[in-house]
């Protein structure tokens, strides 16, 4: 990594790298909710979301603030934007409701899910993400204010991931703000501050050539047992073991490809903007699915064109938010 790099990521500004990988991390939540294909799906699921929360931890601990200064950056950031494209997905959800002939939802009821935020709850499911990291950095940050030495934080880490998964076996239901997931990926964020200076570091080849055998086997044997594929937002991943291991080799493998993605300068754009597409792409999954019904292709190829169409038709929204509606993502 050279030193201009190494200076953006510790000093806490803006990396290329970063961008680019968010910009990869986004296409392939795009793509998994596109997918057309279980089998493809469940490859995407089993690393995107934690992708993205290790993603999350490279800046967490740069800048010491006081806690509340902390706790309030993060309502901006991340629970200004769950509310105002949250009530913008419930308004679209109410409309489908309202058109089809046998919803079973109540009008208004996806309103008041905004707030509780639970799996049972009419909540817009795609935005889960956000609270969930909210709680997931509020969490680390505090026991980064209160627990000293890097090995009394990491057993911190595996007693967060013990409890989440004891809560998940014993209650097996959705928690507020999705604690239950919160707590099962607090290490994924705090890994990501750990090798935050190691996103550009490349293996030789037959390593990622192993890596990716591995992978393969974590994904394909935790589908075979568990009979589903992983999905973080229901808090269904299977072996906890295969899920972990599957999660971190994929997020390896991601680190290769964002290298070779590097050059694509146009990826920036989507990088930094990775808040909107993943606020309002799933507006338009329905519509494209509709139309691309009647395209006789390959359903994997269809699953990619719809999720480039859709980031492609993002790009003017993109702009027009940026230009006049900054506040909606928390800049204020």
């Amino acid at each position: 990594m050279s030193m201009e790099s190494n200076k953006m990521l510790i000093g806490g500004g803006r990396s290329r790298e970063v961008d680019v990988a968010k910009a990869l991390g986004i296409f392939l939540v795009v793509l998994g909710h596109c997918s057309r294909v279980e089998h493809m799906t469940g490859y995407i699921a089993a690393f995107h979301m934690p992708f993205f929360f290790l993603l999350s931890g490279f800046f967490l601990f740069n800048k010491e603030v006081p806690m509340r200064e902390f706790v309030v950056k993060k309502v901006k950031t991340l629970l200004v934007p769950c509310m105002c494209f949250g009530l913008i997905l419930s308004t679209y959800s109410t409309l489908i409701d309202w058109l089809r002939p046998h919803a079973d939802i109540p009008l208004g009821l996806r309103y008041i899910g905004l707030f509780i935020n639970m799996r049972e709850y009419p909540f817009p499911g795609s935005l889960w993400f956000l609270p969930c990291l909210f709680l997931v950095e509020v969490i680390l940050y505090g026991l980064h204010k209160v627990i000293k030495g890097k090995w009394a934080f990491v057993a911190s880490l595996v007693l967060l991931t013990c409890l989440g998964i004891g809560l998940h076996a014993a209650y097996g239901k959705g928690l507020p703000w999705s604690l239950d997931i919160a707590l099962l990926v607090c290490g994924f964020t705090a890994l990501g501050y750990w090798v935050r200076n190691k996103i550009t570091c490349l293996l030789p080849p037959w390593v990622y050539a192993l890596l990716l055998g591995l992978f393969v086997f974590c994904v394909e044997v935790n589908m075979s047992e568990s009979g589903f594929t992983v999905d973080m937002y229901s808090c269904r991943l299977g072996n906890y073991g295969l899920f972990y291991a599957g999660a971190l080799l994929g997020i390896v493998l991601m680190q290769r490809v964002v290298m070779w993605l590097l050059p694509l300068k146009w990826l920036d754009f989507f990088g930094r903007n990775s808040l909107v597409v993943y606020a309002l792409h799933y507006i338009f999954i329905l519509p494209l699915s509709k139309l691309l019904d009647f395209v006789p292709l390959p359903p994997v190829l269809l699953s990619f064109i719809q999720a480039i169409l859709i980031m492609i038709i993002l790009i003017p929204i993109i702009r027009f938010i940026n230009a006049h509606y900054k506040w909606m993502l928390g800049q204020f």
